[in-house]
């Protein structure tokens, strides 16, 4: 992994933490209205302090001099890259009654935790220690948190109505899709994505390494 390599992996994580950063901001203007929000949403600061630790953590990380981390960051982006675009097909899709559309979210979420398991193997394997394909698989998982999370911020809008019928924990609200999410529910939303996912892949890094042990 050349240096033109690694300046552009760390741009490019930068500029997605930024986005996600100052479209947040963005959405909470006036700042003022933070303090007022209900009791029993997830407050501003979450994700605030959890894009604040993205970004020390990729942007340090990309940042290692050892060859065979670099080539396994390369990898695990690009990876974390495209299992984004298929977490952003399940926002985007219509959370709707009906076998197909439920099969459609899962497959679509599963293919997502398929590249990030992807990302622990070929980590493990450019830099020859399973502890990096455990490190590659929570870094894809970020990098596509990080995108999930931007258009999550997007249709996140203070006028946007809370359906009764839609339960607001963070689970529900990462697993559906609603077409337009108030604050509250964005913020808990966009906190359940930064927080689930690098779980999630480090679920998948570990199952990776025992794997690899036997």
């Amino acid at each position: 992994m050349n240096r033109y390599s690694v300046i552009f992996v760390r741009l490019f994580l930068l500029v997605l933490c930024l986005t996600d950063l100052v479209i947040l901001g963005q959405r909470l203007r006036p700042w003022s209205g933070i303090i007022e929000m209900p009791a029993e949403s997830t407050s501003a600061f979450d994700p605030l302090i959890c894009l604040a630790v993205y970004t020390v953590v990729l942007f340090w990380g990309a940042g290692i001099r050892s060859e065979g981390f670099r080539k396994a960051v390369r990898i695990s982006t690009l990876l974390g890259a495209a299992g984004g675009l298929l977490m952003l097909g399940h926002i985007l899709l219509p959370s709707l009654d009906g076998r197909r559309y439920v099969l459609l979210h899962i497959g679509l979420l599963l293919a997502a935790s398929v590249l990030w398991t992807a990302a622990c193997i070929l980590g493990s394997k450019a830099a020859g220690h399973f502890g990096v394909g455990i490190v590659s698989g929570i870094w894809s998982a970020m990098v596509s948190a990080l995108i999930a999370s931007a258009r999550i911020l997007w249709v996140m809008s203070p006028n946007a109505a809370d359906p009764p019928t839609h339960n607001n924990s963070v689970l529900s609200l990462v697993l559906s899709s609603p077409a337009a999410l108030s604050v509250p529910q964005g913020l808990t939303a966009t906190t359940g994505f930064l927080l689930i996912c690098p779980l999630a892949g480090l679920a998948l890094g570990f199952i990776c390494a025992l794997g690899s042990e036997r």
